[in-house]
């Protein structure tokens, strides 16, 4: 099948324009005479007939220039399509020669001129002219080539026309009557000229199908042509007189579509792969004339250069015209060592391909590496009409490739110093190949160590074989193309154990799957003991300042607990002195609420203790009290007052008494201490003035210690103090752990980073400002509680509860703790409210009992930390033969225990130790009301 090229945009478009413009002005004119005559009817236009004559010779040279451009080409084309269209427009010009001479006022040719004969001259000539231009372009999507058909279509032509001719001619009688002088045109005459437009609009629709298909023609040019070749024939169905304008129209037409169909098929078939051809032989010639190889042909025998391209004089440093006169010139720089290689190349040549390397030496006594390649170039017997080659300099690329293995030489030293080797692994060959470096990592000779994945395995630690495995298959997963991980190894050289780190890079096909992998190997055992020895310094570094924060925390701790044992111990001697005869019941109850209070001060102490040593357990209610800012700032400001030397002015300023946060009271007890005692120490002189401002506002901006952009409502605690300022420098670092400006033994470093915690723990944040020599201001921002319309509101100072003793009559309860005080005080305090309770201080007596009888028991209450048997274990024990036991797990503190792990052991309740009395009745009788 013949290709054809396609017809150039920039073709299309230089043409384009004017003929739209061609078109659009010839449409507009047919409708415009058609639908508004300019003429009537019948009337002839004087002189028409010259002009008539110019337009058909106008006509029947473009049919002429078709036939014969077209029969020339059909041979470079191999396809019968142009042959077909050639003969066609051979016999259109020939009838448009006999209607020509046929039309009236023409001199006799024959017979007689007259308008039927004219006519009938002329629908042969466009029937033959529109089937032609169907049969081109049905043929032009098929391509196919007939061979030797080109010239039987052009004597069956030329038969055609002469057996026509003669028929209208000689016998006048067998044509119908096409046009009546006087009358116009016969309804025969009109039926085939509209037949005639039936079959071009046709032919013009199936030029639009297939104009992305076809690239013989121009399409849009053959579309315009059969377009005005449409408006042609309905001129010539619309004129009443031979010389009237609709004829005049339609011959104008009938040549502006023969100058369209010139450029769609002459133009677009013929002259256009003509010129690209010779645009591609001056591509050839600059691409050769261009490239840095020497391109060259000679005759087989080597005594003609047929053609030597440029680069010749670039490369050899000697003129192309020498290698012309006395082609074999060129060897005179061939290296002497490589000359009896080059001959013995020459020789055989005109028998086969070949490829040498050899080496030139230029005029300057320079050498350079040339390959060359060559080939003969044969005819239809195979004998080598030429030979054409290509030689370049690959001076550059061997000096290129004696570097690479410098650097590959370095690489492998490099690889050795660091410890690190490299592989590359073909997943479909299963075939591994390893730098020197990784038989030196792994302790083996290539000999003792297969290049495959197995054998890499088999020297993988077996704790981490199936690490090893699991990561390397997670790495083959889609979308991942690099991996890391680390293990250890066994030598084969002396069973040591090495540390090594390995990295994974992946290429994949198209298909996304793994096909090859390129690793690193690195020895990290040196690096992994320096590493375990930095940690275990650390943690030494780290327990040693948090010894110090402790110390430091232990003022502090001591004078607020001190507080609480004296309210604890004083209220306790109180009630000791009550006698039967002296008893003041609302006395004594208050000094058991003062009792309380201080009990529950201290064990929120206690928790907040336990948060800085990591001990603390989750909180039983995770929602932080509401409390009233006013009594505790009232407190703290108290003790500073007393603690503070009386150089320092202590005050502060409340915007309302009624200021309510959702916070933890120790917590903010803790906050404000740590501030005051840094705005304390902030002044060099020991003179300063502490001043602690609280109001409610709309504020915004960012956080110094999260560094988070804040907006919205906020309780504002605004501690400033009049010191020497903070530093912009140190000011970014203050939040950081462990980081102090104060000397050895007067500061931790832990404050604001425990302040950081604190006020983020409760949704706030931290915002610091300071001024050298003007004072810091540090702006505690917290939530404000949600206003609430039941009255007061209870804090933990309330601590009435209210519980139906007639649940407890029927509850039976095993009490276990090997705290003796304790478990009595529970089993007093139960069989108050009127249950019946059974104490152990043994768990495994306990446990003993229960085993007895296990229904026997309804509740049991355990502490976790016992001899012999913890709680935990107890109470699993317990579950394991009555899985509807309600247990209570109390502990003190406990870093492994929370509220899923004991749910995960069937366990009701973790409670944290001391026990709030009254809510653990409460929380009995709730389970009790749900369980009936």
């Amino acid at each position: 099948m013949p290709s054809y090229p396609r017809i150039p945009l920039g073709f299309r478009e230089k043409f384009g324009n004017k003929k739209y413009w061609i078109i659009g002005l010839a449409s507009v004119a047919f409708f415009v005479v058609w639908l508004l005559p300019l003429q009537p009817v019948g009337a002839g236009l004087t002189g028409y007939a010259p002009l008539h004559t110019i337009l058909e010779i106008f006509a029947i040279v473009i049919s002429g220039v078709i036939f014969t451009i077209g029969w020339h080409a059909r041979l470079a084309r191999e396809s019968d399509v142009l042959a077909l269209l050639a003969v066609g427009f051979l016999g259109v010009g020939l009838l448009d020669v006999a209607h020509l001479l046929s039309f009236e006022d023409m001199p006799e040719w024959f017979t007689p001129s007259s308008s039927n004969k004219a006519i009938s001259f002329w629908l042969l000539s466009r029937y033959l002219a529109a089937f032609t231009l169907l049969a081109f372009v049905v043929g032009a999507s098929q391509r196919k080539s007939r061979r030797g058909t080109d010239w039987i279509a052009l004597v069956v032509m030329l038969a055609f026309v002469l057996t026509a001719s003669w028929a209208v001619l000689s016998k006048p009688e067998w044509l119908p009557v096409f046009f009546v002088p006087g009358s116009g045109l016969t309804q025969t005459k009109v039926s085939l000229e509209w037949l005639l437009v039936v079959i071009v609009f046709g032919t013009l629709l199936l030029v639009w199908r297939q104009k992305k298909k076809v690239a013989l023609y121009d399409s849009g040019s053959l579309m315009a042509a059969l377009w005005l070749t449409c408006l042609s024939e309905l001129c010539f169905t619309l004129y009443s007189n031979a010389a009237d304008v609709f004829n005049l129209m339609g011959h104008v037409y009938k040549v502006l579509s023969y100058g369209f169909l010139y450029n769609a098929i002459v133009i677009g078939s013929v002259k256009l792969p003509y010129q690209l051809l010779s645009e591609s032989r001056e591509t050839l010639q600059q691409l050769t004339d261009n490239i840095r190889q020497v391109f060259w042909m000679t005759s087989p025998d080597k005594k003609t250069m047929l053609y030597i391209s440029p680069a010749y004089e670039t490369i050899w440093q000697r003129q192309c015209s020498s290698v012309i006169e006395s082609p074999m010139t060129w060897l005179d720089a061939i290296h002497p060592d490589d000359l009896d290689r080059v001959n013995q190349y020459l020789e055989q040549q005109d028998r086969e391909e070949g490829v040498i390397d050899y080496r030139i030496i230029r005029p300057d006594g320079s050498i350079r590496h040339i390959r060359s390649r060559s080939f003969p170039i044969r005819d239809e017997l195979g004998n080598a009409l030429r030979i054409a080659g290509v030689a370049e300099d690959v001076t550059d690329a061997i000096v290129a490739n004696e570097a690479l293995q410098r650097k590959e030489r370095l690489l492998q030293q490099t690889q050795s110093i660091a410890h690190l080797g490299s592989w590359e692994f073909d997943l479909e060959k299963n075939l591994i190949t390893w730098s020197d470096e990784v038989y030196r990592i792994f302790g083996a000779s290539a000999d003792e160590f297969a290049s495959t994945y197995e054998a890499l395995m088999e020297m993988v630690h077996p704790d981490d074989l199936k690490y090893v495995e699991d990561s390397y298959q997670a790495s083959l997963l889609p979308g991942i193309n690099r991996y890391e991980f680390e293990h250890r190894i066994i030598r084969k050289s002396n069973q040591d154990v090495r540390y090594v780190r390995e990295q994974y890079f992946h290429r994949r096909d198209d298909k996304g799957r793994v096909i090859q992998s390129v690793g690193l190997v690195h020895d990290i055992t040196d690096q992994k003991q320096a590493e375990n020895e930095q940690q275990k310094l650390l943690a030494q570094l780290v327990q040693a300042q948090k010894m110090e924060a402790i110390g430091h925390l232990t003022g502090g701790i001591a004078h607020d607990f001190n507080n609480m044992l004296g309210a604890i111990l004083g209220y306790a001697y109180l009630l000791g002195l009550f006698t039967e005869e002296n008893i003041d019941i609302n006395l004594q109850k208050s000094y058991v609420d003062e009792i309380l209070i201080a009990g529950n001060r201290a064990k929120e102490l206690i928790a907040q203790m336990l948060i800085f040593s990591r001990l603390r357990p989750e909180s039983e209610d995770a929602t932080a009290p509401t409390v009233m800012l006013q009594p505790i700032v009232k407190e703290i400001m108290q003790l500073l007052r007393i603690s503070f030397p009386s150089t320092i002015d202590v005050s502060y300023q409340l915007e309302s008494e009624d200021l309510k946060v959702r916070v933890q009271p120790v917590q903010l007890h803790q906050i404000l201490m740590n501030l005051a005692i840094n705005a304390r120490d902030a002044s060099s002189s020991g003179y300063g003035r502490i001043e602690l401002r609280v109001d409610k506002r709309e504020t915004s901006g960012i956080c110094s210690s999260c560094h988070e952009y804040f907006d919205g409502e906020y309780v504002v605690l605004n501690v400033m103090d009049k010191g020497d300022g903070i530093t912009e420098e140190i000011l970014s670092k203050i939040f950081d752990p462990f980081f102090t400006t104060k000397e050895v033994g007067k500061g931790s470093g832990m404050g604001l980073s425990v302040v950081h915690g604190m006020v983020h723990t409760h949704g706030g944040h931290v915002v610091a400002t300071s001024d050298p020599d003007q004072g810091t201001s540090f702006q505690i921002l917290l939530i404000p509680a949600p206003e609430v319309s039941e009255g007061p509101e209870k804090t933990d100072t309330n601590l009435t509860y209210r519980t139906d003793d007639s649940i407890f009559k029927e509850l039976s309860i095993m009490v276990v703790d090997d705290e003796q005080s304790i478990a009595m005080m529970l089993q007093q305090l139960l069989e108050i409210h009127g249950a019946q309770v059974i104490r152990f201080s043994d768990p495994e007596q306990a446990l003993t009992a229960f085993k007895n009888d296990p229904h026997a028991i309804d509740l049991v209450i355990t502490d976790e930390t016992m001899p012999k048997l913890s709680g935990l274990d107890m109470s699993r024990i317990m579950l394991e033969q009555r899985p509807d036991l309600l247990v209570f797990l109390c502990t003190g503190y406990s870093d492994t225990l929370n509220d899923d792990v004991v749910k995960k052991y069937g366990i009701t309740k973790l409670l944290y130790k001391p026990v709030h009395h009254e809510k653990l009745i409460e929380e009995i009788a709730e389970l009790t009301r749900r369980q009936v």
